[in-house]
């Protein structure tokens, strides 16, 4: 069994992902290039990798044994995505994140990020800049 926990001593690279295709008709609203975003978790020394991307109608994790995760940030720019490698923050145990479940509420959650100004994913992007 392989052990997917999400703390900040784990894992030696996170990717945050976002792209700005989405067949829903009310994130046209959104910034161009940042409708969606997803995570991506690399554990070096076990040559993991693990995609979560919550979608609406589901959340899709997939685990793949990786030799070299490289490779993964340059396919997606090369895709016309946007990719930030960030870190997991450490957890506030008395913080609780209310809101619409959003691929922006899952991936503030996986990377300890509380704060409520975020809910798009641009801004999620530029919180990650900082």
């Amino acid at each position: 069994m392989i052990n997917v926990s999400v703390s900040n001593k784990q894992w030696d690279k996170v990717l945050v992902i976002f792209g700005g295709r989405s067949d829903i008709w009310w994130l046209r609203f959104l910034k161009k290039g940042f409708k969606h975003c997803f995570v991506v978790l690399f554990d070096n020394k076990k040559g993991i990798g693990v995609l979560v991307d919550p979608l609406c109608s589901r959340t899709v994790v997939d685990v793949s044994f990786l030799e070299n995760t490289d490779f993964l940030r340059d396919f997606f720019e090369a895709n016309g995505y946007t990719v930030v490698e960030t870190f997991i923050r450490s957890p506030n145990p008395r913080t609780v994140t209310l809101g619409m479940f959003s691929c922006v509420q899952v991936v503030k959650r996986i990377l300890g990020v509380h704060k409520k100004s975020i809910v798009t994913p641009y801004k999620l992007y530029r919180f990650l800049q900082k």
